[in-house]
């Protein structure tokens, strides 16, 4: 518990060390087989089979995030209290399940819907918010260039303006015009280079009726650890707004329609492995951290103790070879 803003630097180490054991197990890498988009697809490709970074990228990626989580929830009054909270509770969610350890493109689409929030939030109180809600939607456009589906939180932004300010026309096209100037500008590359369709069906072909993947064991436990975290944050909602300004409980409520949303995208992306619930790690670990900063110290600590165990556990067994 500190406002020190350089003490986020301490997430990097932190995650760091929560990936240690993997960088000693030697498993193999599988890409995943769901659908990515133009540039996820040039990601996963020029990460290829080099093992160690598809395990030490995911550990920049989320203390990235965490750093803009923490930077999310200071700078819009999403606590009462300025601490590292938010940050570091994203690190353990994207710890809990082994499955988010490799590199994913889901991670930088994660980065740039983070930036796509900050965004957002410049919107609230403010006469002129063109540039914001224009750069909300050029920021959304690049995450959906790794992660298609995340063109489905385009309506989760929609519903943020309207929590924030009046919704009128205006804002609305000023979001839209965003996406459609990146699409345009990158559709007409893709043509010039003559890729044009290969673009078009890696941005648009992610939809399907939902079937599962066959997931590991501990991925399932992860999961459902997870799904057990959400059920308990989703009833501390009036909690975590209760005390707050108008600005904060505003700010509160747009991550619960982000993780409503996220849960909406994972439902008809087609085939549905472990690796999609990464699109729910920013709202869910902003949430969590919120709700360990209302803790008193002692419980707190015992329960990041559990969480904690938690995530080392499963890494620590494969490293033994009991999985």
């Amino acid at each position: 518990r500190t406002n020190e803003a350089y003490a986020g630097l301490l997430l990097f180490f932190y995650a760091l060390l929560l990936q240690l054991p993997y960088f000693f197990i030697g498993a193999p890498f599988a890409p995943p087989s769901t659908p990515d988009g133009l540039l996820g697809q040039w990601l996963m490709t020029w990460a290829g089979e080099r093992t160690w970074l598809t395990l030490f990228l995911p550990v920049l990626l989320i203390f990235l995030q965490g750093l803009q989580a923490n930077t999310l929830v200071s700078r819009h009054r999403l606590s009462r209290t300025i601490t590292q909270f938010p940050g570091l509770f994203l690190v353990i969610i994207w710890g809990i399940v082994p499955a988010f350890r490799w590199l994913h493109p889901i991670q930088v689409a994660n980065v740039f819907l983070l930036f796509g929030l900050l965004s957002l939030g410049r919107v609230y109180k403010k006469e002129e918010p063109a540039v914001a809600l224009f750069n909300a939607g050029a920021w959304l456009a690049l995450a959906s260039f790794f992660s298609p589906r995340y063109l489905l939180f385009l309506p989760a932004f929609l519903v943020t303006i309207g929590i924030l300010r009046r919704p009128d026309i205006k804002s609305i096209l000023r979001v839209l015009i965003g996406m459609f100037l990146l699409y345009f500008l990158v559709g007409v590359w893709t043509y010039q280079s003559g890729h044009l369709g290969a673009f078009w069906e890696s941005q648009f072909s992610f939809f399907g009726w939902p079937t599962l993947r066959s997931t590991s064991a501990v991925d399932l436990f992860g999961l459902g650890l997870t799904a057990g975290i959400l059920l308990l944050l989703l009833l501390a909602y009036s909690q975590l707004t209760i005390l707050l300004n108008v600005e904060g409980s505003k700010g509160v409520s747009i991550q619960y329609w982000v993780l409503l949303f996220s849960g909406l995208l994972v439902g008809i992306s087609g085939a549905i492995g472990a690796d999609l619930a990464q699109t729910a790690t920013v709202p869910l670990g902003i949430i969590l951290g919120l709700s360990f900063i209302e803790m008193p110290h002692t419980r707190a600590n015992l329960f990041h103790l559990l969480l904690l165990m938690a995530v080392v556990l499963p890494g620590v067994l494969v490293l033994l070879g009991t999985l």
